[in-house]
């Protein structure tokens, strides 16, 4: 799967597959979605394989228009209406 590309389901954004040493099979499948402007090991990871650094928040907590049909809503509303859409999907676990 390396170097193929996935579909977030949530704004349709194409997201490439990549390989990294910090994945750490012996936790969970080691298999990982990078954010990299979500956390700082995520960052990392996306400098390591010069992955866009997509900001969906506004300062005032409200997605922005990267968040596809969620923006100009605050975070909590995103929340409220896109879990119904992740539990839709046949991947979806739980």
């Amino acid at each position: 799967m390396i170097g193929k590309m996935l579909r977030l389901p949530l704004v349709g954004r194409e997201i490439p597959v990549i390989a990294d040493d910090w994945a750490n099979p012996e936790f969970g499948t080691g298999a990982v979605k990078v954010t990299p402007a979500h956390d700082p090991n995520d960052f990392a990871i996306g400098q390591r394989h010069d992955l866009p650094n997509i900001n969906v928040m506004t300062e005032t907590a409200h997605i922005n228009e990267a968040g596809g049909v969620y923006a100009g809503l605050d975070r909590y509303q995103a929340r409220r209406r896109f879990l119904p859409t992740l539990k839709s999907l046949t991947c979806w676990s739980r």
